[in-house]
């Protein structure tokens, strides 16, 4: 025998909606791999904010952040948004994971990696509402 709790669930907010994507490169020559470097670099760039500084004597401090770029992500199949998959907000990119040679330990003859494992993850910048799905006269839904 125990006392009943009497737990209940309040609503409190919504939860901005986050999405991950997982990228496996195998580059086969130092052009492809200077390619997914490059690939990797802009979203590393991409991942934090710029400065926002003012001059203190001979020096630069930081006081702030300008918000990074925003993100627009659309699924395609054969080059066409895909109905199939709900429609994603503008995001901020919240996480960028790279690991190099992730099942062996094998580089080309130059020295660069045989396999690059890239993860990004994103944050839409607002939350949903029921309207944002199901649609009305003024948007489409389909979030």
């Amino acid at each position: 025998v125990t006392t009943n709790p009497n737990t209940r669930s309040l609503f409190k907010s919504v939860a901005l909606r986050e999405f991950a994507f997982q990228f496996k490169f195998l580059p086969l020559s130092e052009q492809e791999h200077d390619h997914v470097i490059n690939i990797i670099n802009f979203f590393r760039q991409e991942l934090y904010p710029e400065d926002i500084t003012v001059d203190v004597g001979s020096a630069k401090a930081s006081v702030g952040f300008r918000f990074p770029n925003r993100f627009g992500i659309k699924i395609l199949y054969n080059d066409v948004e895909n109905k199939h998959t709900p429609k994603i907000l503008p995001c901020y990119l919240r996480d960028v994971t790279t690991t190099f040679n992730p099942s062996n330990q094998a580089m080309h003859a130059d020295g660069r990696f045989s396999e690059i494992d890239m993860s990004i993850a994103f944050t839409e910048t607002r939350t949903l509402s029921k309207k944002d799905l199901i649609g009305d006269k003024d948007t489409a839904g389909g979030y």
